[in-house]
């Protein structure tokens, strides 16, 4: 519906009845640039800025490269980048774009899940089939082939001191990279679950990973994982798909109170089974699971009402979704 900022002291929230522009799905992300300026994405929209006075939306029509944006790196007050969901990487250079993109650049893929950007001014960017790294002067990728431990990387993060740690939603767990070897971290070493969706480092090099099993932290120093303190779900839950209406794909959030084998299946409105996505046993937690609109045998699906149905022993839970083309 909107977002708030603290200052310390207050909170300020924006929304549409103070300029905020929120759009039909809501924000994707925010980011705030050195000097305060604040950007945020607006889920098939485009994105907004708050000068600390004024806002101001830039869209395709106004030089932005896709109306998508998942993700925001900021360089300076004057210079952003985005990555969009199709179009690959806008940068806004104060009243001026430029883009970069797989076509024309070297980019490894034109759907940018994350990007982020190192102290050293190197750019990295996640896509849905490895990540692409430019140092100034060319676009190297990564797969797993090169030691990527996942090709469908969800979340980036960078280090003091210039290494790379990137997180993938299919199972991947987390890689490490120094600059010239990779490394790759598992459940096998304390990693509380191999799909991550968030990891952030702090200014003492401990990388914060969240993921489908909760809040973990990473002292490189010792080598090892710590969790934070877990509070389990209370029942078997549903929580949001997002987005909702979705084309062609969306990210199905559940909770489970204790560990168990789990099936998660789709039907359509007439009670047929579509899809299986989850007939495994799972861990207690809150957990993400992305469903791209197709069937059993890989065929798009139409329009319509489909229902999330999870089922955990003779506990149910379901959620009612629209796919929309």
């Amino acid at each position: 519906n909107g977002v708030t900022l603290y200052d310390g002291e207050t909170w300020t929230s924006f929304d549409e009845d103070n300029g905020l522009t929120v759009g039909k799905w809501g924000i994707d992300t925010i980011a705030i640039t050195p000097g305060g300026i604040l950007w945020v994405a607006l889920h098939n929209v485009g994105v907004t800025r708050y000068d600390g006075e004024t806002w101001t939306t830039f869209t395709k029509a106004d030089g932005l490269g896709g109306d998508w944006i998942k993700s925001i790196a900021v360089i300076s007050d004057d210079i952003v980048l985005f990555g969009t969901y199709g179009y690959g990487i806008s940068i806004y250079y104060g009243e001026n774009w430029s883009y970069i993109t797989a076509h024309n650049d070297g980019l490894i893929n034109d759907y940018i899940h994350t990007i982020a950007t190192a102290p050293d001014g190197t750019i990295w960017a996640g896509t849905m089939t490895g990540v692409s790294k430019y140092d100034g002067d060319t676009w190297i990728s990564y797969t797993v082939d090169n030691g990527l431990a996942n090709n469908h990387v969800t979340s980036i993060a960078s280090g003091s001191e210039g290494e790379v740690w990137i997180g993938s939603d299919q199972g991947g767990g987390v890689s490490h990279y120094n600059g010239e070897t990779w490394t790759t971290f598992t459940t096998d070493d304390g990693l509380g679950h191999n799909s991550i969706s968030a990891l952030a480092v702090g200014p003492d090099n401990t990388v914060w990973i969240g993921s489908a099993g909760g809040l973990q932290h990473y002292i490189p120093e010792t080598g090892t994982f710590v969790n934070e303190t877990d509070i389990l779900p209370e029942e078997i839950k549903i929580i949001s798909n997002y987005p909702n209406p979705f084309n062609p794909e969306t990210t199905i959030e559940f909770t489970l109170p204790s560990e168990s084998a789990v099936d998660l299946s789709i039907y359509n409105i007439t009670g047929q089974k579509v899809r299986t996505i989850v007939s495994e046993s799972m861990i207690a937690g809150i957990h993400s699971i992305r469903w791209d609109g197709t069937s059993e045998s890989g065929q798009t699906l139409s329009s319509g009402v489909y229902i999330a149905r999870i089922t955990m022993g003779e506990k149910v839970a379901a959620r009612s979704m629209m796919l929309m083309k």
